[in-house]
């Protein structure tokens, strides 16, 4: 049986330096427990010594793993020690502010097919089914602009998608 009593506390940021992967799996079965300041040191110590794919999957791992006032604590010690801040947390902030603006063009990109099929199902045109799914796939914000302001003037929805 594998349980939390048959992985080492790891709480030597040094030991930690020399083996991530054991530090990653003492923070999993001890991260939580009565030694979880030091423990969650020497995991952040470890993940210095890594790559970045693998500093983001330990850490997902860990984080997964804790309770939530422990990974509150973890976030905390990131955002406190300039080292793990500069190396990790700034990586991720980036990484999701670039998620964040990839899904806002993605919904300002469906807005504007929205307002497309709007303008021309209130003047009386119909779109074949071809049409409509390249409407509602295209992502190109400047395409979608000009079919909005060529659908306010267009006889024939061919006129738009030619």
């Amino acid at each position: 049986m594998l349980g939390p009593d048959r992985f080492p506390v790891v709480t030597d940021p040094d030991e930690a330096r020399r083996c991530p992967e054991r530090a990653t799996l003492s923070a999993i079965a001890h991260g939580a427990g009565p030694h979880m300041e030091e423990v969650l040191a020497a995991f952040l110590a470890g993940l210095m010594k890594t790559d970045d794919e693998h500093a983001k999957m330990y850490l997902d791992l860990v984080d997964d793993a804790l309770t939530a006032a422990a990974s509150r604590r973890l976030e905390e010690l990131m955002e406190s020690t300039p080292q793990y801040r500069g190396r990790i947390a700034t990586k991720y902030m980036a990484k999701g502010r670039e998620e964040g603006l990839a899904e806002g063009r993605a919904e300002v990109a469906k807005t504007a097919a929205h307002a497309v099929l709007t303008v021309l199902t209130a003047r009386g045109l119909e779109l074949s089914a071809a049409q409509r799914t390249q409407l509602a796939e295209c992502t190109d914000l400047g395409r979608l602009d000009m079919w909005l302001k060529q659908a306010v003037t267009a006889t024939r929805t061919d006129e738009l998608f030619d």
